[in-house]
């Protein structure tokens, strides 16, 4: 397989007889033969864009956000022959971005898309049998910061004279 490097002249003798002959080694034009692809993405799970080069052990750069990014705790720059590959850990909301590889002069572009986690409850109600006339309290808690509307026979109940509604974190608490 012929490189650049083998540019030259040829030649073969036979004798006092002599031939010659130029070789030209023309560069592959490189460019994407598998461009990247929309991710959409929990929050704190990893994005992965991956393209593909027409030529082996090219450097392909990264940008964020119009940003050129680098090796680092929040991106992991991976090539394996014509396989590029960018990783975005840990995706919040506020990640969600465009995203481009460049090789040469050509750009291959998509878009991060964050989605929230739900919020779940990580500690359900307990069912409760209290006397008539007494206190009966409620404890939940959740996933992470929100707010928790509170029902009664399927009547939404608020802070006041009869109900105690109290937050502290992730633990809410009706009584």
């Amino acid at each position: 397989d012929c490189q650049l490097q083998d540019r030259g002249e040829i030649s073969a003798v036979v004798g006092q007889d002599e031939t010659t002959a130029n070789l030209d080694v023309k560069d592959i034009p490189v460019n994407f033969t598998k461009r990247l692809t929309d991710q959409n993405v929990m929050e704190h799970k990893n994005a992965k864009f991956t393209c593909e080069t027409s030529v082996e052990d090219v450097e392909v750069d990264w940008f964020v956000k119009g940003e050129q990014v680098k090796e680092s705790q929040k991106y992991s720059i991976y090539e394996d022959g014509v396989t590029h590959m960018l990783v975005i850990h840990d995706v919040l909301i506020g990640d969600s971005a465009q995203v481009t590889a460049r090789v040469s002069q050509f750009e291959s572009t998509a878009y991060l898309y964050v989605k929230a986690q739900p919020v779940e409850f990580t500690r359900t109600l307990e069912d409760q049998s209290v006397a008539e006339n007494t206190t009966a309290s409620f404890t939940c808690e959740v996933s992470k910061p929100a707010n928790v509307q509170w029902f009664v026979s399927e009547v939404e109940v608020t802070q006041g004279s009869k109900y105690e509604i109290d937050m502290k974190g992730l633990s809410h608490s009706l009584t």
